[in-house]
């Protein structure tokens, strides 16, 4: 027993066998560390971080969440909003994680951390030289977030767009996005419910 400031450089936990685990100090302290410990055991597979200042918590390892979402009709507009037909993408893989959710057409995230967005769509124009476009957006604050622009090189010709961005969501309430399409003349925008033509994926990338 020790009672009052005892000083000692290792911890002896001793099992029933006589067998120890010991924690011991590092080599060299420069000064004195305080580490706390969370107050409750994480989940399968998730290891011990720390913020920086001693506080200690549990954390996944890789990819916790990631999902993907295509639009399954082909819809005609020279710019709009892409508000209806969306669903995610289940004929080759299933979600990781909560996954996202989808309200016409806007996605809210199932945790914090900083995500990794990538949208793109395939376009036909009917009409010569028409310029095309996609974008990302903020919902909150209409901000744009990703954009790609690209031109068909003549009538019912195909083109392929691609953007992405980095997204640090640090409210699930608040931090949602949209897509957008857009275009100099009436286009059709891709899609089919048994691949991604119009899709975007969600990746979480880690915490901030």
């Amino acid at each position: 027993n020790c009672y009052g400031d005892c000083s000692m450089s290792e911890l002896n936990l001793t099992h029933s066998n006589g067998n120890k685990v010991k924690l011991t100090t590092p080599d060299t302290l420069a000064a004195n560390r305080t580490f706390k410990l969370p107050g409750a055991d994480g989940s399968a597979g998730q290891f011990l971080k720390t913020d920086g200042s001693g506080n200690l918590a549990f954390a996944g390892g890789g990819i916790t969440e990631a999902d993907s979402w295509r639009i399954t009709t082909e819809f005609e507009t020279t710019a709009a909003n892409i508000t209806a037909n969306w669903e995610r993408s289940d004929d080759y893989a299933s979600y990781i994680g909560n996954g996202m959710t989808e309200s016409s057409g806007v996605f809210t995230f199932p945790s914090t951390g900083v995500w990794h967005l990538s949208f793109f769509s395939t376009a036909n124009a009917s009409n010569a030289r028409t310029y095309v476009g996609i974008t990302i957006k903020d919902n909150a604050s209409g901000n744009l977030l990703a954009e790609a622009y690209d031109s068909t090189s003549g009538g019912n010709y195909y083109t392929n767009l691609f953007c992405e961005c980095f997204y640090d969501v640090t409210n699930t309430s608040t931090n949602k996005i949209f897509t957008r399409v857009e275009s100099t003349s009436t286009t059709g925008w891709k899609g089919a419910s048994n691949r991604d033509l119009t899709a975007i994926k969600f990746i979480r990338l880690g915490d901030t």
